[in-house]
C-alpha cells in the first residue's frame, strides 16, 4: 500500500494458502489498496487494485498514478510476474468465479461473422463503385 504522508510503498502483509474468499476479507473496503494474489493450482499472479467509492480525490490519483511504479518494482525487486490485471471498486467483486474467469486462458476469437475477418485481423474493404 502507499503512505500519502511519507510517500512510500510499503507491504503490509503477507498470507500463505489465500482464497479468494479470504481476500475479501484482507482488502481493505474504505482504502485503495494493491493486492498480489497467486492462484495456488496454476501458479499465475493475479494484480488486485481496489479503489472503492468512498475514497478520497488524492487517494485515487495517487494510487492510479502509482500503479504501475508498483507493477515494475515488483517484477524488477520481487521477481513477480503479473500474469493478469483486475481492477474493482468495492470487495464484494472478488470471488471464486471472477478470478478463476480473470486466470483463465484466453480463447482465440473465431471469424465467425460472415467471413470478414482474415487471420491477420479484418478483410480489406472493398473499392467504391464508379460514380
Amino acid at each position: 500500500n502507499l503512505d500519502l504522508d511519507k510517500e512510500e510503498i510499503a507491504k503490509v502483509s503477507t498470507q500463505q494458502n489465500a482464497t479468494p474468499a479470504t481476500l475479501q476479507k484482507t482488502i481493505s473496503a474504505e482504502k485503495p489498496t494493491y493486492t498480489f494474489y497467486r492462484h495456488a493450482a496454476t501458479g499465475e499472479v493475479l494484480f488486485i487494485y481496489c479503489c472503492p467509492a468512498g475514497c478520497s480525490v488524492k487517494e485515487r490519483m495517487t494510487y492510479a498514478a502509482s500503479k504501475g511504479s508498483v507493477l515494475e518494482m515488483a517484477a524488477s525487486e520481487a521477481g513477480v510476474e503479473v500474469s493478469k490485471k483486475m481492477e474493482i471498486s468495492d470487495v464484494d467483486e472478488i470471488d471464486e468465479a471472477g478470478v478463476l474467469r480473470e486466470l483463465e486462458p484466453e480463447k482465440p476469437a473465431t471469424g465467425g461473422g460472415g467471413g470478414a475477418a482474415t487471420a491477420g485481423g479484418f478483410a480489406r474493404p472493398k473499392r467504391p463503385g464508379r460514380r
